[in-house]
């Protein structure tokens, strides 16, 4: 019986994974993105495979299912905090840290939650949007065509405190994982 659910739990998590690419890709370059929005992508791509692997770790062991479920609920949070971190990396790595050009996403119309919490802030956390949301949000409708948009869209992520106001909210989800 555990094992039948070990193997619903991989093909969800296969499921949901799809979900959350459609979901992304419908989603390039729209600036009306909310933070909703992006930890339900968050949660399609990331953290369903913690919370499943937590939970199936859990299921295997034996304990009630009372325990299966804190495990599913502590991978969740995890995994929403660690894909926060990761976006916050595309802001403050290099690209030989990244393994990747910096700002790829940002690039791709792939708004996260340094770029989401510049344009809108958070009522939960107390943060108002940026003062540079404007201007961020006429650089992402242009899709960074002209010379040096994505640097500017990138800078002002930066200077209006995107990656800041994403560690507060990375560390929010950590802590709920405790």
């Amino acid at each position: 019986l555990e094992e039948d659910e070990v193997t619903r739990l991989v093909s969800l998590v296969i499921e949901q994974f799809g979900h959350g690419e459609l979901s992304q890709s419908d989603k390039k370059f729209n600036d009306s993105v909310t933070l909703v929005d992006y930890m339900r992508k968050s949660f399609y791509k990331t953290a369903s495979l913690l919370a499943a692997a937590c939970r199936a770790s859990a299921v295997l062991s034996g304990p009630p299912r009372e325990v299966c479920d804190v495990m599913y609920t502590y991978g969740f949070y995890l995994g929403v905090a660690f894909q926060i971190a990761d976006d916050i990396l595309d802001f403050s790595g290099t690209d030989e840290e990244l393994g990747k050009p910096a700002f790829q996403d940002l690039r791709d119309g792939l708004l996260t939650a340094p770029v989401i919490l510049c344009l809108e802030g958070n009522e939960e956390l107390d943060l108002a949007p940026a003062p540079c949301a404007d201007e961020l949000r006429v650089l992402i409708r242009r899709r960074f065509q002209q010379e040096g948009d994505l640097e500017r869209a990138a800078n002002l992520v930066r200077e209006g405190g995107g990656v800041e106001k994403a560690y507060l909210l990375a560390d929010k989800m950590a802590n709920k994982a405790l």
